[in-house]
């Protein structure tokens, strides 16, 4: 800066004090605003000095650079950029530092989170206690007050499977020796409660990943965290002691089973009970023998414990351990409480059995069990509970995997769902999806789609997500349907289901760009032009209202070229007219794309469309997108539909385009001849084909003869090519087809009369 007309330079503490005061009111002005906005460029000037030493600036600059360069472009890339600029200099509180900033600020956190998982694996400063501690208070305080939504496409901020997913890379990437054991242990929990309400097959990886660490030498370090737990909260070590001792982490589960029984004024009565019934059950005895030592344990602590709750912790302790979810052992401990102390089961004794069933795969256990839990109880009080709803999903997806017979399922998922009272989980829906597919029943799918996914105003602008990699179970739905809508056409006719579908799924979801073109082509491919059409329409619309990537020009390419072949006049028209206000798509180098309208139009025989596209591309030098060897080729083509004087003018002006004429268009300047009826001419020109310093070859003589009008002529080409060419006609004459007087189209193809409409 200039100061009584010196340079001078700020101090770099005020040149980061005044950039965190302007920067924090830009951010502010661009959070109310929920714009971009503009950088002032001393700002930007300021931004550049600090860039130049961000290793020295405090952790409060950095965030704001990161926020700015979010506005600039988007979180990610700001955040990526800023840790690798700091490679091994980053500061252990950034990620907190970073996290803390935007809680202040009221923003979702999810994204900060996902990022700093992410990049964890990497840089494994960026995830610490601080951290971890940040993630769990966020996720409690996101369900406090709110339970899990089945479907969640408003606010992605409660999408289950997002936050599973990024405490899985959470714990992907955590070093644990880089934190507390209490904080390993907090993961763990928070990891095994996600998987409890939510299927992600990763969870169990990181669970026993956790267990592993722990149980090497950390044992004693659990057991000092487990206690200085509150005591009005033993779930952490209730995790702790079931998942030890499913998972077989002996050593761990015995660790803290001991702890938990020499600790009798820290653990609650019924947990104490627990605890001795885990020891019990460890040992490997029959279930006869097992239901005896409960019994005994039961008389040691009758007056300390509630009896149903007690039945329920030794269903759930028992299905921990190698005993039948519906055997012997649960009918003797089921008839024991009922004839001692006059309890039932409860529905959560019933979902501990039924979660064993469906882990051993055994689905006749299963729905026996859960055909029992109805004679005395509902299920339907107890689903606002998730891990409930969860297990009543996972019963589906059960017997969709291991039921043939779709109409089998049918009834049982009607008992399923009369429970219920609310919409499967996505989980449920891909399994009966793919079930019903299997039985081509496409015309159910559609109707479980419209009972279990959420409707969905057409006039929204919020769809379900389906590109973000959490998003991943939705796209496999939506992948069942588009699979079916591109690749079946059993009986070759009737195309209507398939484009009914394909409606149907815009009632849920965008299509994936990538999916797009596909489509098309698939209906191009079965002479549905139409409805290709009406998908560039909607992909246009979309583009136009809503900032989706525009038609690309691969679209454009293969859709002029296909209405083109197939002489369908209304969608060439449409296709130029949209891309001629495309100002984002203009490419002033592009004659790939030119030369494909050209021939579109060729094929319609719009021969004055095509002399005022081809004159305004020769405006253009040839190696900046103007005419070239096969404009010429297209040109000719089209006069051939007028005139032959027409040709043999623009044939003899080909130098005036910078031109000399090829293989290709010789061989079209000869098809014109013969299509007009005047081989003789044609052999006459092909004659001086020396002095284009060319030489005929099979592909011309085919070419000449197919394209013949008539048999005179075709007989004149065929003496005059034996006489001249013998070997090159000998090769190629198996080719040719007899006239049959007709005039022949220079295009392939035939416009379609069932074509789809809108």
């Amino acid at each position: 800066m200039k100061r009584d007309g010196v340079n001078s330079t700020l101090s770099v503490e005020i040149t980061i004090d005044v950039f965190e005061q302007c920067s924090d009111v830009v951010l502010r002005k661009c959070r109310e605003s929920n714009h971009r906005v503009a950088i002032p460029k001393f700002l930007q000037r300021l931004i550049s000095t600090l860039m130049k030493d961000v290793p020295n600036l405090p952790t409060s600059t950095m965030v704001r650079l990161v926020d700015l360069g979010s506005k600039i472009d988007n979180f990610k890339l700001a955040w990526q950029s800023l840790v690798y600029r700091l490679g091994e200099q980053i500061p252990t509180d950034l990620s907190c530092a970073m996290i803390d900033y935007y809680a202040q600020r009221s923003v979702p956190l999810l994204e900060t989170f996902e990022e700093i998982a992410l990049l964890g694996e990497i840089r494994p400063i960026l995830l610490n206690d601080g951290v971890i501690e940040r993630v769990n208070l966020y996720i409690e305080a996101l369900f406090k007050d709110t339970p899990p939504v089945t479907h969640c496409y408003e606010n992605l901020e409660y999408h289950m499977d997002r936050i599973q997913m990024m405490v899985n890379n959470l714990a992907k990437g955590l070093q644990f020796e880089l934190v507390t054991i209490e904080s390993v242990i907090k993961l763990l929990k928070l990891v095994s409660e996600l998987a409890s309400v939510n299927e992600q097959e990763q969870s169990l990886v990181h669970v026993e990943r956790v267990l592993k660490y722990l149980s090497e030498d950390k044992l004693d370090k659990v057991n000092e965290v487990i206690f200085h737990e509150s005591v009005d909260d033993e779930s952490l070590v209730e995790t702790l002691l079931f998942n030890s001792w499913s998972l077989s982490y002996n050593t761990l589960a015995r660790s803290i089973t001991k702890f938990v029984l020499t600790n009798p004024v820290k653990f609650s009565p019924i947990l104490q009970f627990q605890a001795q019934v885990y020891s019990q059950l460890s040992d490997s005895q029959s279930e006869e023998t097992c239901v005896e030592k409960v019994s005994e344990l039961l008389d040691l602590f009758e007056e300390d414990i509630d009896f149903v709750e007690c039945y329920t912790r030794i269903i759930q302790t028992s299905m921990a351990f190698n005993i039948s979810p519906n055997g012997e052992f649960i009918r003797l401990l089921t008839t024991h409480f009922h004839n001692n102390y006059h309890t039932q089961p409860s529905i959560e004794s019933f979902k501990y059995r039924i979660d064993k069933a469906i882990k051993i795969k055994d689905h006749v256990q299963a729905i026996n069990i859960f055909e029992d839990s109805l004679e005395n109880n509902s299920w339907t009080e107890h689903i606002s509970d998730p891990t409930i709803f969860k297990t009543l999903n996972d019963l589906i997806v059960l017997i969709c995997s291991q039921m043939e017979d779709v109409y089998m399922v049918f009834p049982i998922f009607q008992k399923i769902k009369a429970q219920l009272q609310t919409q499967v989980n996505i989980d449920a829906i891909n399994a009966m999806v793919t079930k019903m597919i299997q039985a081509k029943l496409i015309g159910d799918a559609l109707e479980l789609l419209s009972r279990e996914l959420p409707k969905i105003a057409k006039t929204s602008e919020t769809r379900i997500a389906l590109v973000q990699p959490y998003a991943y179970k939705y796209r496999q739905l939506f992948n069942k349907f588009h699979n079916y809508v591109i690749n079946h056409n059993d009986d070759g006719t009737s195309l209507d289901m398939n484009w009914f579908v394909y409606i149907r799924l815009h009632d849920y979801f965008y299509v994936p760009y990538e999916c797009i073109l596909p489509t098309m082509k698939f209906f191009c491919e079965n002479e549905r032009l139409n409805a290709a059409l009406v998908i560039f329409r909607k992909t246009n619309e979309l583009h136009k209202q809503l900032q989706h990537a525009p038609p690309s020009h691969e679209m454009y390419r293969y859709l002029f070229s296909q209405f083109g072949n197939n002489l369908y006049e209304q969608g060439v028209h449409e296709l130029h007219e949209c891309l001629k206000m495309d100002t984002a798509f203009v490419n002033p180098h592009d004659n790939l794309l030119d030369n494909t309208i050209l021939n579109a139009y060729a094929n319609l025989q719009d021969t004055n469309r095509c002399r005022r596209l081809f004159l305004s591309m020769s405006a253009k030098p040839k190696e900046l997108g103007g005419v070239n060897e096969e404009s010429a080729v297209i040109m000719i083509k089209a006069y051939t539909y007028s005139d032959l004087s027409y040709v043999e003018s623009f044939f003899n002006n080909l130098s005036s385009f910078g031109i000399v004429p090829d293989k290709d268009i010789f061989k079209q300047y000869l098809i014109a001849h013969v299509y007009h009826g005047r081989a003789d001419l044609a052999i006459e020109q092909a004659d001086a084909v020396h002095d284009y310093d060319l030489e005929i070859d099979g592909d011309m003589l085919v070419g000449m003869y197919n394209y013949c009008v008539g048999k005179e002529g075709q007989k004149l080409i065929e003496t005059w090519a034996e006489e001249k060419y013998p070997s090159e006609w000998n090769k190629v004459k198996s080719l040719c087809v007899e006239s049959d007087g007709y005039e022949k189209e220079i295009t392939s193809g035939i416009a379609s009369d069932k074509q789809i409409s809108d």
